[in-house]
């Protein structure tokens, strides 16, 4: 009985595997097989666990940081999670809402959501926080968004394609969606 006792599950995009949150750690389970296909112990509270796209790896987020954990791989290299970045102090006391990737063979952007209160005035407000991090700068950037997602752009009438990120916030003011273009267009 693999669920008894977990916190939370999360089930694979596109194969019968779950991934599974107990107190002790963390499991990767076949349904189908009805088998651990592998575990590791966690010594940080788990925020949030999300599958990168193509689901070839389990993105953890702890109090602290970010891990990624390869689905494939033997037991020796990927057995722990391996560290990605730290969270930046601006999440702190929000609750982790999203974890995004660009991609699924070269993950270089990642981007951690958070919302948390914010006195605006006399109210209070929700207020989303956004990490941008590079992997191949090893740089974090930082945004106010409630919302954000990666993906690839071409102007109508151009070859170049482009790839962006695109944020959306929401204040007493109107709503704002920022479009970035990250790297340089494709030949």
């Amino acid at each position: 009985r693999p669920l008894d006792g977990a916190l939370f599950a999360v089930m694979h995009p596109n194969r019968p595997i779950v991934a599974l949150l107990f107190s002790a750690g963390l499991q990767l389970f076949d349904v189908n097989k009805r088998m651990r296909v592998k575990m590791c112990a966690l010594a940080e509270r788990v925020a949030l666990l999300r599958w990168l796209p193509g689901g070839a790896v389990l993105g953890i987020v702890t109090e602290a940081a970010v891990y990624h954990w390869p689905l494939e791989g033997d037991a020796a290299t990927a057995a722990q999670p391996n560290k990605v970045f730290d969270r930046h102090d601006a999440l702190r006391g929000t609750q982790i809402i999203n974890y995004i990737a660009d991609s699924a063979s070269n993950t270089r952007w990642m981007g951690l959501i958070g919302i948390g209160a914010s006195a605006q005035g006399a109210a209070m407000a929700a207020r989303g926080v956004i990490q941008l991090y590079s992997a191949e700068k090893q740089l974090t950037q930082v945004l106010d968004g409630h919302a954000a997602t990666f993906c690839k752009f071409r102007y109508e009438g151009t070859d170049a394609l482009l790839f962006v990120f695109a944020a959306a916030s929401t204040t007493r003011t109107p709503s704002k969606m920022h479009i970035i273009q990250l790297d340089t267009p494709s030949e």
